[in-house]
């Protein structure tokens, strides 16, 4: 399973809890989205591997390793996969954020309301979208001086 030009876009959700997964899968049924499931961290991570994956959605607290360890992981072998901690714990106040640390861009609480859910999913994937989408001003070798004294870095659109 892959994400594609077309707009196909892929989420992988881990969590070691087969009833969260279950509601996630239920929740997302007929969004458009390539869905991929694991209760595992370490196929998670095979998975990234094996597939074009554009949005990790990680359980914070699972055995084998956190939802943050999973996160940094992903942060240095696929920068380009948007990370998301999926989280039910109350975070300790003095404790660094996450999302400072720039491991984790953005967080969902469980229990989770699904209209929120599908609305803040449907936003990452619009923003996967827009990053597929060429740009319409394509580089030049170098920029050029435009009448008006203007410095022209790309292609002028049509």
């Amino acid at each position: 399973m892959t994400s594609d030009a077309t707009g196909t876009v892929c989420i992988l959700f881990v969590d070691d809890d087969e009833l969260i997964l279950g509601s996630l899968r239920r929740a997302l049924r007929a969004q458009g989205y390539a869905v991929l499931f694991t209760d595992n961290p370490e196929q998670a991570l095979q998975l990234l591997r094996d597939h074009e994956i554009d949005i990790i959605v990680s359980d914070q607290t699972m055995p084998q390793m956190s939802g943050l360890e999973l996160l940094a992981i992903v942060r240095r072998r696929h920068a380009q996969v948007v990370r998301v901690l999926l989280t039910g714990a109350i975070e300790d106040p003095m404790a660094s954020d996450p999302l400072d640390d720039g491991q984790v861009q953005h967080r969902l609480e469980k229990p989770w309301d699904t209209l929120e859910l599908r609305s803040r999913l449907k936003g990452l994937v619009d923003d996967v979208r827009r990053r597929r989408t060429p740009s319409r001003y394509t580089p030049s070798s170098s920029p050029r001086l435009v009448p008006g004294g203007a410095i022209c870095l790309g292609e002028r659109p049509d």
